[in-house]
């Protein structure tokens, strides 16, 4: 196939164009396009994504429907800058050495890549996702306002009081979040971050106007969340600074009161969870966290026997499995051909409850997010798409192949498929942190759940939704 170079001219000149972006992403799919440089693939996969967001882009403050409608898309089609976006963070991520450290191009793309994707994955009140790359652009650049605001943002949908209840702690951190911007530096939705800005600190002075009269004692301005000592390798301090522990505090920073994990037995029990899913998610917390201290181990003592790391790369791997029978049984859904061995991740999206309502008839954000985080890794009808999605979503599904199903060596120039223990270990890390934001869905599924049942019938009416967007 002959190659071309792009045209940017008229890529600009078309960027309202839906169909013409269309055309250009089949193209680069193809690889039919020349690039100068990786740096410059870069640079095309941003601005691609960032027309695409704009193409998209709704007015959602007019009506509570339109909003719902961006809220819940499920349509590929809605993706495309989430897919643009995370290629470009791919490439840049697996050539450091080769693309180096060119500030400009830092500032101008890079940084501005990750937090783009974070707001879409924000929109979608993806939140641990979002805020996963916006704490990436902020490494990149400690001062960048846009990330700064837009995280802050993000934390404001992004509840952590399950299990958490030092609510002054929190408003504390999101009012400096905020007030940490430098107003002039933001480059869109200054009358957004103003409010909001102005909003944090009208209710601090009311706080401390009330704390003075002798009201609202558990309001501090002193109480903050304290970072924790970098130098301590401990088992405690990994887990928060890979972010594994299973709280929502954790996705925050790293905090020494991110050092726990929900206490489920509790959870359900306030919550009244059936007692069937309560012992599923039981179970599979235990399992994670067997792992999670198995890995531990694994890393900070340097073993050398790969075959226990790859052992919990499957385990983790099997997740995916596990949390989908969770939903079959939790939702009491009707099984493929009434056969419960068929259910995977793939198939549960397709069952149907004794109403005949879908899992996505459930208007539940964590829901569409365990959904998208399957399309992203699992989704076994869209093998062409897998290679635009997460950066090592690709890379994961080789791995589980190989490590179950074929043969594979960790000494390189056999005659099978070389596995590089060291980059198995990243892998792993990763994939921990996805089952990490797998079952911490779940507790939020359950969370939304509980609030959106009737508590005389029990029933659960699938057109209405549940929307924490604003903490305080």
């Amino acid at each position: 196939m002959e190659k071309i170079r792009v045209d940017y001219s008229q890529m600009f000149d078309n960027s309202n164009e839906i169909e013409f972006l269309k055309k250009m992403f089949e193209q680069y799919k193809k690889e039919i396009y020349i690039f100068n440089s990786l740096a410059e693939e870069i640079s095309f996969l941003y601005n691609l994504g960032l027309f695409f967001s704009e193409c998209y882009e709704k007015n959602t403050s007019l009506n509570q429907e339109d909003y719902i409608e961006f809220i819940f898309r499920n349509a590929n089609d809605y993706y495309y800058p989430i897919y643009c976006y995370l290629q470009g963070i791919k490439i840049f991520e697996n050539n450091l050495d080769t693309l180096g450290y060119d500030e400009s191009f830092i500032d101008e793309i890079m940084k501005r890549c990750y937090v783009n994707l974070g707001n879409e994955l924000s929109n979608h009140f993806r939140t641990i996702d979002a805020l996963h790359y916006f704490n990436k652009a902020i490494l990149l650049d400690y001062d960048f306002s846009m990330a700064r605001g837009n995280r802050a943002f993000c934390l404001e949908k992004h509840s952590p009081f399950i299990d958490f209840d030092e609510q002054d702690k929190i408003f504390n951190y999101i009012h400096d979040e905020y007030w940490s911007i430098d107003i002039s530096e933001i480059e869109n939705g200054e009358e957004l971050f103003l409010n909001r800005m102005l909003r944090y600190d009208t209710l601090k002075k009311s706080y401390l106007a009330n704390h003075a009269q002798g009201g609202d004692p558990h309001y501090s301005p002193s109480n903050l969340l304290m970072t924790i000592d970098f130098n301590d390798e401990s088992y405690e301090n990994w887990c928060v600074m890979n972010v594994l522990y299973l709280n929502f505090l954790n996705d925050y920073w790293c905090f020494e009161e991110a050092k726990f994990d929900i206490r489920i037995n509790e959870f359900c029990t306030a919550r009244r969870i059936p007692e069937t899913s309560k012992v599923m998610l039981i179970n599979m917390l235990n399992n994670f966290i067997g792992l999670r201290e198995g890995l531990y181990e694994h890393l900070i003592k340097d073993n050398q026997n790969h075959y226990e790391l790859a052992n919990i790369f499957c385990l983790l791997f099997s997740f995916f499995d596990k949390v989908s029978f969770f939903l079959y049984k939790h939702f009491q859904l009707i099984p493929p051909n009434n056969n419960e061995r068929r259910v995977n991740m793939n198939s549960i999206w397709k069952c149907s409850d004794s109403n005949g309502d879908k899992l996505l008839d459930y208007k539940n954000t964590f829901l569409f997010n365990l959904y998208w985080m399957r399309k992203e890794y699992r989704d076994e009808n869209d093998l062409e798409l897998r290679n635009y999605l997460l950066p090592d979503a690709q890379e994961l599904s080789d791995y589980r192949n190989f490590l179950e199903h074929k043969a594979f060596s960790f000494v390189e120039n056999s005659e099978l498929y070389f596995i590089n223990p060291q980059l198995l270990e990243s892998r792993t890390l990763r994939l921990m942190q996805l089952v990490r934001n797998m079952l911490l869905s779940l507790i939020g599924l359950l969370d939304v759940e509980s609030k959106l049942i009737d508590s005389e019938t029990g029933l659960r009416d699938t057109n209405v939704t549940f929307l924490n967007h604003q903490l305080f």
